[in-house]
């Protein structure tokens, strides 16, 4: 049996047109951990919504942080999407 390869997407970079913020989520597929790479954080949080728009996961972001680590382990296979908000941005 050979080695084990994982094919990966490539990293999508969203761009804000009202506000030009920019956030990148990675990598992506993952199964345990993925790193959000966001502007400048004050009162911000992540949300993660399954295909069905529900919240599956919650994270506050450490102020002045631009970059946080999401534990996505509990999270089945699937697509979500990624909600990133600070303060009233």
């Amino acid at each position: 049996m050979g080695p084990l390869l994982k094919n990966y997407s490539k990293v999508i970079t969203i761009h804000f047109r009202a506000s030009k913020l920019t956030a990148s989520l990675c990598p992506n597929p993952s199964s345990d951990n993925v790193s959000m790479i966001h502007p400048l954080a004050q009162q911000a949080a992540i949300k993660i919504y399954n295909i069905n728009g529900i919240v599956v996961l919650t994270s506050k972001v450490s102020a002045n942080a631009q970059q946080t680590r999401l534990n996505i382990q509990s999270l089945q296979k699937g697509i979500y999407f990624a909600v990133w908000q600070n303060g009233s941005d």
